[in-house]
């Protein structure tokens, strides 16, 4: 596993074919567990690499921060 902290820290070069999803993973509980093995499994199935877009903070402190 690669952690890249920052979208502009990504690297350039061919463009290779991912299975992606995007949430608020605090924690790896059994619901997140159950998606990131969905998206690990297209993935394989694909020829594809995996990727997780995560959070350092709840986007609802970015869209409302007065809460």
């Amino acid at each position: 596993m690669k952690v890249i902290y920052g979208i502009g820290n990504l690297a350039r070069g061919p463009r290779i074919p991912k299975v992606v999803t995007v949430g608020v993973f605090d924690g790896v509980h059994r619901g997140h567990q159950v998606i990131l093995r969905k998206v690990v499994k297209e993935a394989r199935e694909r020829g594809a690499c995996s990727a997780v877009v995560t959070f350092a903070l709840h986007p609802s402190c970015l869209m409302n921060p007065t809460q």
